[in-house]
């Protein structure tokens, strides 16, 4: 009686044991599909791509916590699963390591959970320096607009005080000995800018103008 008692607490051990090694590798993969969604990778948003993330990592631990115990198994189940061929064409190399990583997770499950939950804080470290990196590359290929504004007077164009908005990428003194001023809006606000330096020069003022152009980096 004493035996099967003990027999029994082990399998009621070893079966709650089970259940939580299955449920934090389920828990992985849910997450890791939804983390990796978005990170930008859209084509893995079919139904039978969640499914993949869904039951691989359980199934994988299922396997490994059944067969671990048992070497004649372990061998059994190696010679049964080499008879598997993987034909399906894989769009993307980024598809086939994922099938990996899953594999690995459900395996490194019911080894150790804390190298699943490393795995897991691995991949979402890699993607979200992927995703930093290519909003960073996004940024300095974005298209710039330029606001440049010239301007033609008849005395010289104290600028000083607008250096806050302007910037002179140009000057000269024209054959009718007037000044010639081109700048760069460091602000958003044109018309007001535009409004200042009118006032600013009043009657000096013979000619100003202003331009927009874009810059595709």
């Amino acid at each position: 009686m004493e035996i099967l008692t003990t027999e029994l607490a082990s399998l009621f051990t070893s079966t709650y044991d089970l259940i939580f090694r299955v449920f934090i590798s389920t828990l992985i993969g849910v997450l890791s599909h939804y983390a990796v969604v978005g990170s930008g990778e859209t084509f893995l948003e079919t139904k039978h791509t969640k499914l993949t993330f869904y039951l691989l990592p359980p199934i994988a631990t299922s396997i490994t916590f059944a067969i671990s115990g048992d070497i004649a198994l372990s061998l059994g189940m190696v010679g049964a699963l080499s008879i598997i061929r993987f034909r399906t064409p894989v769009r993307n190399p980024f598809e086939l390591v994922l099938y990996f990583y899953l594999i690995t997770i459900g395996i490194s499950s019911a080894v150790s959970v804390s190298v699943s939950l490393v795995l897991f804080v691995t991949l979402n470290a890699v993607l979200f320096l992927n995703l930093f990196i290519s909003k960073s590359k996004d940024e300095v290929n974005s298209t710039e607009v330029f606001d440049q504004m010239s301007i033609l007077t008849s005395e010289e164009f104290d600028y000083s005080k607008f250096h806050k908005e302007l910037k002179l990428i140009y000057f000269q003194v024209t054959a009718n000995k007037n000044f010639e001023y081109s700048f760069f809006l460091l602000i958003k606000d044109s018309q007001q800018i535009i409004r200042d330096v009118r006032e600013s020069l009043d009657n000096d003022l013979v000619e100003l103008s202003f331009t927009s152009s874009i810059d595709n980096a």
